[in-house]
């Protein structure tokens, strides 16, 4: 049964998606990673929609047991704040070598970089899928970046 999620009080809901993602250079039978997305919207008695303009977007990812990235990007009109976790130092020294080229991007989809933090830890679990362990297939989409 699908439940509407009960509200943090004074932070809104949170509209949550999981699935599961590969790498391009991975083969099919290879093991996939766990993967989230949640984003926050307020709760209103005559609407739940998402405002883009005032909405928080977490994603998340279990790249293998025990080592995990965390995106969480806070908007405010214009305005983006930034805090990246991970269990592995190496995944925040390739985060902060790409926050120029991410600061670009941002500007130009005219979007203002407010403030970057960048730390080694470990993000809150959540809970991750489960592939069948029977032969059905899982259905798929392939996105290349």
């Amino acid at each position: 049964m699908n439940v509407k999620p009960d509200p943090i009080p004074g932070s809104g809901v949170w509209t949550e998606i999981g699935f599961m993602i590969q790498s391009a250079r991975q083969k099919t039978e290879e093991k996939s990673s766990s993967a989230q997305v949640r984003i926050a919207h307020e709760s209103k008695a005559d609407s739940d929609k998402i405002n883009p303009a005032y909405t928080r977007l977490v994603i998340q990812v279990d790249l293998s047991p025990g080592e995990t990235v965390e995106v969480d990007l806070s908007l405010v009109g214009k305005q983006i704040r930034t805090s990246m976790m991970a269990s592995d130092p190496l995944w925040c020294d390739h985060a902060q070598s790409e926050l120029p080229s991410f600061t670009d991007a941002l500007q130009s989809l005219g979007y203002n970089l407010k403030d970057v933090q960048i730390g080694v830890g470990d993000p809150r679990p959540f809970g991750g899928i489960t592939k069948a362990l029977s032969g059905d297939t899982l259905m798929t989409v392939n996105i290349e970046v």
